[in-house]
């Protein structure tokens, strides 16, 4: 990419920290949802709908970047709260419900490192889409080579879970 696309770099970061926190937040609805409370659901959105815009209307004062910000220091909020109020349902607490994260987003960490080190080695390649692919399957593979080697019991309760269905 040219450099005009430099002034980018930093609000597609945050909105890339802000997906994976979307992406847990989509089990909340589903959780209710199969549980029997629609409202908590409705009510959450309604939440976010009440924090999110004001975010937005004070940081597209700044442009992208102050959109992006809007998300970075709102949406954590947002998603906190609906998560407390989703797992209530199933008698969870957030403690309970972080450790259970705790697998995936060291193994993510680990991969992203790798990935990021591993950018290093093809400074000077000039054939990109070499470079996507080299970097994805580093990413495969220092992802799933970390759950393997450190989180056995992680992929028992998964095996479990999927041979009982």
């Amino acid at each position: 990419l040219s450099e005009k696309w430099i002034p980018i770099i930093l609000p597609f970061k945050i909105l890339c920290l802000i997906a994976a926190l979307r992406a847990i937040n989509a089990f909340n609805s589903r959780l209710v949802y199969a549980t029997g409370h629609p409202g908590i659901a409705l009510s959450n959105t309604a939440i976010c709908t009440l924090i999110m815009p004001l975010g937005f209307l004070i940081g597209s004062k700044y442009g992208l970047e102050g959109l992006s910000y809007a998300w970075l220091f709102l949406f954590p909020i947002v998603f906190l709260i609906a998560t407390k109020r989703s797992i209530s349902v199933i008698n969870l607490n957030l403690l309970e419900y972080f450790k259970n994260l705790i697998s995936p987003i060291i193994a993510t960490s680990f991969m992203a490192l790798l990935v990021e080190l591993s950018k290093i080695l093809l400074i000077n390649s000039s054939n990109e889409i070499f470079q996507l692919i080299f970097y994805c399957f580093i990413g495969m593979l220092s992802y799933i080579g970390f759950i393997i080697i450190f989180f056995k019991d992680f992929l028992l309760d998964v095996k479990i879970f999927i041979t009982a269905n």
